[in-house]
């Protein structure tokens, strides 16, 4: 099968540090070339609005694929122009999963399917008037054979916040927490003191996340976290708002959900993430295995995702623009 990735051109493929959709395709197109199949990631970065969308559409013409599956809200409207057998859509915004989201009507298009990244985010679609047999679900995954594994952090009584550092990830209402550290770049300046650890590389995300105890994320809105699987990978535990526990099976006794109503409480976060801390420090293994069976990406696209594009391209005739 030929497929085409269309992705958002922000950032390049894979990136350099940080970048949860360009993260998603570089696993993908590393998947399904080594079962065979051909993968173009079309990923155009600067320029014009209008250029960019005519050379996205040439690029994906040109390479003639079966299936193209669009990664950008904003380029929704281009699989008009597409000539494929089938074409996905996925919005990967964080605030895709509010109902107050503005722009799930743009993946209402004819002859196309909707992948969200969540239940919640398919019913959303639905009440946005989605047909119900064209808006599916598969969550991110990742590969997890290359997350370094401890057994023993050398960090056990320290916690961790890895994220870009912005109101929405409210790392302004866990700052002081004891033994809580903070690593990701700086979007909006948030007073964190010596506890930041600065902005990790891929390379440091991969090696080092896992010389922590747990994860904290209080985040406002997410599609679906990556970070959180890159953690459970490494064997820690997860320390989430309730944003932030998509797709997780939070009642393993080392996943905890802070409640909205609690998440300015900060000493019920404190306590909350010290008693995880505990707990996590002893199931580290099970963790990883819990990543491996259910967010290991190899499986996501073995189980998930190639059935869905064969079953679409056996239903439609090839879509001419």
């Amino acid at each position: 099968m030929r497929i085409a990735f269309v992705s958002t051109g922000q950032l390049p493929i894979p990136a350099p540090g940080y970048g949860g959709i360009e993260l998603v395709l570089h696993y993908y197109r590393q998947i399904l070339e080594r079962l065979g199949h051909e993968v173009r990631i079309v990923n155009v970065m600067g320029g014009a609005s209008i250029a960019r969308r005519l050379r996205i559409v040439r690029e994906v013409n040109s390479f003639r694929p079966d299936l193209a599956h669009i990664h950008a809200s904003k380029y929704f409207n281009l699989s008009r122009w597409l000539r494929c057998r089938g074409i996905f859509l996925t919005d990967h915004a964080p605030e895709v999963s509010l109902a107050t989201y503005p722009h799930h009507r743009r993946a209402l298009r004819k002859n196309t399917r909707i992948i969200g990244l969540s239940e919640n985010i398919r019913r959303h679609y639905l009440a946005a008037g989605a047909p119900p047999g064209c808006a599916h679900v598969i969550p991110n995954g990742l590969m997890t054979g290359r997350f370094r594994f401890a057994e023993a952090p050398r960090h056990r009584e320290h916690s961790l916040c890895l994220a870009v550092i912005n109101r929405r990830k409210r790392q302004h209402l866990l700052c002081g927490i004891p033994g809580l550290y903070f690593a990701g770049p700086v979007e909006e300046e948030i007073a964190l003191g010596e506890n930041y650890l600065g902005e990790w590389s891929r390379e440091q995300v991969e090696n080092d996340l896992t010389d922590y105890a747990n994860l904290v994320l209080l985040s406002q809105s997410e599609g679906h976290a990556n970070v959180c699987l890159e953690a459970m990978a490494g064997g820690l535990g997860l320390v989430v708002s309730e944003a932030g526990a998509t797709n997780l099976d939070v009642s393993l006794p080392f996943i905890d959900v802070v409640p909205e109503e609690k998440i300015t409480d900060r000493e019920h976060v404190a306590a909350v993430i010290a008693k995880n801390r505990a707990t996590a420090l002893g199931m580290r293994r099970q963790i990883r295995g819990y990543a491996k069976k259910n967010f290991d990406v190899a499986q996501i696209v073995e189980k998930q995702y190639l059935p869905l594009a064969r079953a679409t391209m056996a239903a439609r005739p090839l879509v001419d623009s």
